[in-house]
């Protein structure tokens, strides 16, 4: 409830003080008679044109005391305590305070304080305590004083307090307006007072109402209107180019201020990381060294005067001749590349460090330096607490004197991204993972699935470096590996590489032995047996085919007629002519393999990542310049550092293996990127190629999936409607940096059809199990089944599945059944027939609402183009952006979707919880 206004004019001949008072709050029967107290007196007001004006601040407080004398008409209520309550809502608890008796007086237990689910109310409960010696004790109703500069909180209505009792208080939106001469706390009887005005704004949206006594004394009817409030909300109070919206994540924070006309990924993305800076309490976002540097200067002799003579030392040099000192100094130099000392405020979605987070937001803020009048949109995470909503609420409202604040749920977000009102949302960040069933735009918060730990790209990092640590793979190439494009996730039950290979060498050489393959011997060439054989399996034998030839070898040159080729003594040039034919069927050998070779080699490029036993990604690497110049990997270009952008760089060398551990070694490629270091070293960045096998297939082998399909499904089923959990399996949202993995989404969606997914036909869930002489039932009732004996005959009930029982009893055609068999299927149909209507008394619906049928993935809108590039992962940062224009833009704050910088004074930071979304 936001700010209410009476204003008062007196239009009588006499001046006046004008009274105020609450009416009697709604509460239990056990309190017994409730007092009135006077809340507010105003001072005196002039006569025929005066006017003065209540202020009512909608906070309340329970009070309690301790009184001298009974409580009565005419004594003043003095309060010895009194504790700030909320009322409860739908997002938010009713607040129950304790009292106690302690030092002989009454007051609120600060640790004892308590929530209960109660809209509209809040609830005091007291302890137990002799009545007998504390009958005096009371407690009651309170607010802050309607009289402006008063700050005081007032008793409006107190009654006895009696121990062990609980106290259910419901205020009112009604208020009383008088004249007499009374002080604040006066217990009075309101229907004694003569003439009085009721204001009562009970169900309406007017906030100011003008009550005005005449010159008859007596209350004209009481006019309501929209006061300052209601008419700066009327009004676009906010610009879309003054829009701040900041996503705080656990690795990166996305911020960008104003809103262009068509939505795009965020103008700034900072590490979400702050460093200790020299000063303890403060931070930095850079690490910050300190360089010391030694400096030679040179101090020139003074000339010598006229008529003066230079005095010279024994070897010929003048005593004042010029000097060279040294001068030690220290600076401070940022170096961007360094993680050393840095301290994460975010971890698995939950806020660790609340001063490095504070720091980061400010760092935000000053570097896009917004205008004053700048509303702000934060996206939380579902691990952050309530009281963490309100610690950032209190931060932004006293560090920025920002006019609005609102806080909008990751899961929400995501969904206004998608136009999705229902939907399933998995957010896989770095180190958790975030599951959120969306019904209408509500959230559904039984079963949600918040920070699941080792379900992250982290895990899936890790995962990589144990398959891959012991061929000399870091942790750092296991992270530029998982963002490469080769390693993926494929779904489950897909073949490895290796393992397809594995089955086609153990059947091929079978498969070739059974077709005669291995009929050619290269035994005993020429030989008849031999000849047969080839024969037999087609080969030329004498001919000398191509394919023989290549079988047999450069040493098969056939059976030779020695005696013959002696006699004709032409030895020599016969010799010569074979050897140019062996040459010539060499030649040919050779460049048959190389065409060969040439033609599979793009058969063997045009194969899918998911085929290839092996690939290459390309790792860069931060290396000390010295180093590379001492190893001469290759120089530097023109020998200097080379800060400027970085260009194509000439194709390296081929990577070779490491001996030792199967690594390749590093190439420096043409342009390298050089940087500070510690204590002042030179760095430099040089890529090389890495080989990796299969082992980039298995990054989420760990169990990820498993975890993730069954929170999801847990998550869902965990939704009260039954009936629509198959919209949310058909809604289903995956986003989040971790999920950019290769193959991450389509496996997870596989892992959830081979674990959940079920037929969509229900029919077929019985008929598999009926017995052969037992016909399916058709829609027509032409095949209902027919009783086939007497215990056919029986009335089972709605409860029985008629298929069950129909199959049961067909099992037993004759209807002959051993003793007491008939007895025990009755007994056990009628227990199935109780469990059964207990479970529909319990979910009155049918389908298959528990089991999907179908699951499917949301599309994002494309009328984004801007994000089409960007990918999908961040497009809670889109619903960010959506939100925000519907809040601080179109809607303007009459569906309460922002807090203002009033309402913040008036309600303080507890009050957020009524404006979240």
């Amino acid at each position: 409830m936001g700010d209410l206004e009476i204003v008062i004019k007196n239009k009588s001949d006499e001046v006046q003080q004008f009274l105020i008072f609450n009416d009697v709050p709604a509460f239990s029967q056990n309190a017994g008679k409730a007092w009135t107290n006077v809340w507010g007196c105003s001072p005196g007001v002039g006569a025929e044109s005066g006017n003065t004006t209540f202020g009512i601040h909608e906070r309340f407080f329970a009070v309690c005391g301790m009184q001298k004398k009974p409580l009565a008409t005419d004594l003043t209520v003095q309060i010895s305590d009194y504790e700030a309550v909320k009322l409860g809502t739908d997002k938010i608890k009713a607040t129950m305070v304790a009292m106690k008796i302690e030092d002989k007086g009454a007051v609120f237990d600060k640790h004892a304080t308590k929530e209960f689910e109660k809209n509209g109310s809040f609830a005091i409960n007291t302890s137990d305590y002799d009545m007998t010696g504390y009958k005096h004790a009371f407690c009651g109703l309170g607010m802050k004083s309607p009289v402006p500069e008063e700050e005081d909180v007032v008793p409006v209505a107190v009654w006895q307090a009696k121990p062990n009792q609980d106290y259910h208080i419901t205020p009112k939106r009604v208020y009383y307006i008088s004249t007499g001469k009374f002080h604040a706390g006066l217990i009075v009887d309101v229907a004694k007072l003569g003439q009085t005005a009721t204001v009562d704004f009970t169900g309406r949206k007017e906030t100011v109402a003008t009550v005005c006594l005449n010159n008859q004394l007596s209350y004209e009817p009481v006019q309501y209107s929209f006061g300052y409030r209601a008419v700066f909300l009327a009004m676009p109070p906010f610009k879309d180019e003054h829009i701040l919206v900041i996503a705080p994540g656990s690795q990166t924070t996305l911020a960008q201020l104003g809103l262009p006309e068509s939505f795009t990924p965020a103008q700034l993305r900072v590490s979400t990381r702050m460093f200790p800076a020299e000063k303890k309490g403060e931070w930095e976002p850079l690490k910050v060294r300190e360089r010391k540097i030694t400096k030679q200067k040179k101090d020139v002799a003074p000339e010598p005067k006229d008529g003066d003579t230079a005095m010279s030392g024994t070897d010929g040099q003048t005593n004042d001749a010029d000097t060279t000192t040294e001068e030690e100094g220290t600076y401070f130099e940022e170096d961007p590349t360094t993680e050393e000392g840095a301290v994460y405020p975010i971890r698995e979605g939950r806020v660790v460090d609340w001063s490095s987070l504070f720091a980061l937001m400010t760092h935000i803020y000053n570097t896009l330096s917004p205008p004053f009048h700048t509303p702000i949109l934060i996206i939380t995470q579902p691990a952050w607490t309530a009281q963490d909503h309100e610690t950032l609420t209190q931060f932004f409202f006293e560090k920025f004197k920002t006019p609005a604040f609102c806080l909008v749920d990751s899961a929400l977000a995501v969904c206004y991204a998608y136009g999705a009102s229902t939907a399933t949302v998995v957010d896989i960040g770095y180190e958790k993972c975030d599951i959120t069933a969306v019904n209408d735009f509500l959230i559904n918060d039984a079963g949600r699935g918040i920070a699941l730990a080792g379900c992250g790209g982290e895990s899936m990092t890790q995962r990589l470096l144990e398959l891959l640590l012991s061929k000399g793979f870091t942790r750092d190439m296991c992270e530029q590996l998982k963002r490469s494009g080769i390693c993926e996730i494929l779904p489950p039950g897909t073949a490895m590489p290796g393992e397809a290979e594995t089955e086609e060498a153990n059947i091929n050489p079978a498969a070739a032995a059974s077709a005669g393959a291995n009929a050619v011997g290269l035994k005993g060439r020429g030989s008849v047996g031999d000849a047969a054989a080839a024969l037999r399996v087609g080969a030329n034998v004498g001919e000398g085919g191509d394919d023989a030839q290549d079988g047999e070898g450069e040493d098969n040159e056939g059976v030779l007629d020695v005696a013959t080729i002696v006699a004709s003594g032409k030895t020599s040039e016969f010799l010569a002519r074979k050897e140019k034919e062996k040459a010539e069927k060499a030649e040919k050998a050779a460049a048959k393999k190389a065409a060969q070779e040439a033609a599979n080699a793009p058969k063997q490029a045009k194969l899918p990542n998911s085929k290839r036993m092996t690939a290459t990604f390309q790792f860069t690497e931060r290396r000390p310049l010295e180093e590379i110049n001492q190893n001469g990997k290759r120089p530097l270009q023109n020998g200097k550092q080379n800060s400027g952008e970085e260009s194509k760089h000439a194709k390296g060398p081929e990577p070779h293996t490491s001996s030792q551990t199967g690594a390749p070694e590093p190439v420096l490629t043409s342009h390298t990127q050089t940087d500070g270091h510690k204590d002042g070293e030179a760095t430099a960045l040089i890529r090389r190629d890495v080989e990796v096998g299969v082992e980039r297939f298995q990054a989420a082998t760990g169990g990820m999936l498993d975890q993730v399909a069954d929170a999801i499904h847990r998550c869902i089923h965990s939704v009260p409607e039954v009936g629509k959990r198959g919209e949310f399996w058909d809604n289903l949202i995956i986003v989040g940096n971790g999920s950019r993995v290769r193959g991450c989404k389509e496996a997870l969606v596989a892992k959830l059809n081979s674990k959940y997914l079920i037929s969509p036909s229900s029919a077929t869930i019985f008929t598999s199990e009926l017995p052969s002489n037992f016909t399916t039932p058709v829609a027509t009732g032409a095949n209902t089944p027919q009783p086939q004996s007497h215990l056919s005959n029986s009335h089972h009930g709605p409860g029985v599945n008629p298929l069950l029982a129909a199959a049961v009893t067909a099992s037993n055609p004759g209807g002959l059944a051993p003793p007491g068999q008939h007895q025990h299927l009755a007994a056990q149909l009628q227990m199935q027939q109780y469990q059964q209507q207990q479970h529909q008394q319990q979910h009155q619906h049918s389908g298959h609402g528990q089991t999907p049928t179908s699951i499917k993935l949301v599309k994002m809108p494309e009328y984004f183009p801007e994000w089409k590039d960007a990918g999908t992962e961040e497009a809670a940062f889109l619903g960010a952006q959506v939100a925000a224009k519907v809040v601080f833009v179109v809607d303007q704050g009459l569906s309460k979707g922002f807090m203002s910088r009033t309402e913040y004074n008036d309600l303080g930071p507890q009050g957020i919880h009524e404006f979240c979304m």
